[in-house]
């Protein structure tokens, strides 16, 4: 099976704890998020074809009257975890934002659509910020130091946009002539 970055990401959660796909999705959202989003549609599929590489193993767990299939790690899929974040290769960062596109063919509207535009991308990445910010740090220092270091990162790269986009708003609205 070749793996993707979600495998890894799915990999990743699971070794945390075991995991429902709920509880994958949950925890995604309140951490990778920001920058590395997942969806139900890949999770389920996924965790089936990492269970079937023998990368995970699930388990059906009663929560209440609810039965859940909670998925945890493998010895293989720990190899394969450990082996990826090993893994010394350089990539590309990806970034993935319909504002910012908006914002890069916005020579063709007016100055005051602009200007709207960018600050509404400052308002969205100060409430990224706030809301990055807004989530209880304890349980990330021990034993995952890093954790808390993605979120800080997360928390400065918003405050920066936040920043960046307000910044230019101003610069914006301060032009004279219709740019």
């Amino acid at each position: 099976m070749e793996l993707t970055n979600t495998s890894y990401l799915l990999l990743g959660m699971v070794a945390l704890s075991p995991m429902s796909g709920y509880d994958i999705k949950q925890m995604a959202d309140g951490s990778t998020r920001h920058f590395w989003q997942i969806s139900y549609g890949q999770i389920y599929p996924e965790l089936k074809a990492l269970e079937k590489a023998g990368m995970v193993q699930a388990a059906e767990a009663a929560r209440g009257s609810r039965q859940r299939t909670l998925h945890q790690l493998t010895d293989t899929g720990s190899e394969a975890l450990t082996e990826w974040i090993s893994d010394s290769t350089v990539t590309p960062v990806e970034l993935r934002d319909e504002m910012l596109l908006k914002l890069f063919f916005s020579d063709s509207v007016g100055k005051d659509e602009r200007i709207a535009l960018a600050r509404k991308m400052a308002g969205r990445h100060r409430d990224a910020a706030s809301g990055l910010a807004a989530q209880e740090p304890p349980h990330l220092e021990e034993p995952c130091p890093m954790r808390l270091e993605v979120l800080r990162f997360g928390i400065g790269l918003h405050t920066w946009c936040a920043d960046f986009y307000t910044q230019l708003a101003d610069r914006l609205a301060g032009e004279t002539k219709n740019v």
